[in-house]
């Protein structure tokens, strides 16, 4: 579902509004996230297409999965998960190889090209992340991020705090990709104009 972009001076009320937190390398890392409703739990089944998909988790942490049926995944993480799965399909399939990951549900909003929900998998870059909703747009503030965690904001340096993972990120995160200054984005502009207006001023004075 597309959202709307936000506009530069709502950001900046969101920000003035709410303090930024430190920046997000200094957060805690999860490097096993619990699985949450909303979240997409990715099953590769080799050689085994029709077992092979994405399954969504519902708001009573269900998941209906192949083979397996409904699973009730609450106090799961990816990788308790996945041991859970793979133990329940070893009964009907020999030797498997299962690989199953749980991508994070995020919305993308700010100035890039399209705006939206996606979902996310921790190992990718918060590069790539902005990638999946079109890329920064010319407005944008290239290399800050905002990560927008329920009533807290956290200031993302992109290419220090390279992996969504070291962001611990979860179903519900924001990520909010600020826009220049007016001055920033006007400055040519009026370089340009005040350029123009002295080459006038001096062929007056020439005469």
């Amino acid at each position: 579902m597309m959202t709307r972009p936000i506009r530069p001076f709502l950001l900046s009320l969101v920000l003035v509004a709410a303090p930024v937190g430190p920046p997000a390398q200094a957060q805690d890392s999860v490097a096993d996230p619990p699985v949450l409703p909303g979240d997409l739990v990715s099953l590769e089944v080799w050689h085994e297409e029709d077992m092979t998909g994405e399954f969504l988790v519902d708001q009573h942490f269900l998941v209906t999965l192949p083979l397996i049926g409904e699973l009730d995944v609450r106090g799961e993480t990816e990788l308790s998960l996945r041991e859970k799965v793979r133990d329940l399909m070893q009964v009907e399939l020999i030797n498997p190889s299962i690989g199953v990951f749980v991508l994070k549900r995020v919305r993308v909003l700010g100035a890039v090209h399209r705006p939206g929900m996606f979902h996310v998998d921790a190992t990718m870059s918060v590069a790539d992340a902005l990638a999946s909703a079109g890329g920064w747009t010319p407005s944008a503030r290239r290399g800050m991020v905002i990560l927008r965690r329920g009533g807290e904001l956290i200031e993302v340096d992109v290419y220090l705090d390279a992996q969504l993972s070291a962001l611990a990120v979860r179903t519900g995160d924001e990520l909010l990709v600020p826009e220049k200054a007016w001055l920033e984005l006007n400055l040519i502009p009026i370089a340009m104009g005040l350029t123009t207006t002295a080459s006038l001023i001096f062929a007056i004075l020439a005469r």
